[in-house]
């Protein structure tokens, strides 16, 4: 928690600084604490303090903004490779122990489950994940790398 809190003193005082600056993106202290504190609302449906959550993301400001969210909430982060089949991001859950994985869909970050490798929205919309182009937090149990219930 020490990272977010020392991002929400710096919010105190900077909030419509620019906090972050990757290519043509830029967000200020204020845009990426509710950014943050939004993941970290939806982490927490399915997270608990100490767990450990898988982050599959190309943009670095959504890389940042998951390792803070992540820290907000007590767990800590693992870094995967974008290109992971779900074969590949099962086989390393059971190995590093994490049972959440943050990705994105559509721009948004939401909560789905991965089962058998493909990922169960919660509005009915499945995609597998060749699919995944953007956020989304994927449950799996965590201890033996097998999708969660």
């Amino acid at each position: 928690m020490i990272l977010y809190n020392a991002l929400k003193k710096a919010c105190i005082y900077y909030s419509l600084q620019n906090a972050l600056m990757i290519n043509e993106s830029v967000l200020t202290y204020s845009q990426l604490i509710a950014k943050v504190d939004h993941l970290a609302s939806l982490l927490l449906k399915k997270a608990s303090i100490g767990t450990r959550i898988g982050i599959l993301l190309s943009n670095p400001l959504d890389v940042i903004i998951s390792v803070f969210a992540i820290n907000k909430i007590g767990s800590s982060a693992v870094l995967l490779e974008k290109d992971m089949s779900a074969s590949e991001i099962l086989y390393c859950s059971g190995i590093l122990s994490f049972s959440l994985i943050v990705s994105k869909i559509n721009e948004k970050f939401t909560t789905n489950t991965l089962n058998n490798g493909q990922i169960i929205s919660n509005n009915s919309n499945n995609a597998t994940h060749s699919n995944l182009t953007d956020a989304i937090v994927y449950f799996t149990s965590g201890s033996n790398g097998k999708p969660g219930e």
